[in-house]
């Protein structure tokens, strides 16, 4: 019976410490900072969409069945 209960001891305590150890790694990697992008230098020669000289240029990509497309435009 006391082994039983030490078994059962060990085991609660691997899986608790294997549950932290692993909610620990997931929040690290979700508070993480990601890749820094950079925006191009040159506006693309090949491009339909003119660039403006005298006022800066938007350009927005928007999803058809988003909601927050609606509500941007």
């Amino acid at each position: 019976m006391k082994w039983s209960l030490f078994f059962k001891f060990i085991f609660g305590t691997l899986w608790i410490a294997g549950i932290s150890s692993g909610l620990a790694l997931l929040w690290q990697y979700a508070a993480a900072d990601g890749k820094a992008a950079s925006a191009p230098v040159h506006w693309p020669l090949a491009n339909k969409i003119p660039l403006s000289k005298d006022r800066a240029t938007l350009l927005m990509t928007l999803h058809p069945h988003c909601p927050c497309s609606r509500a941007t435009l």
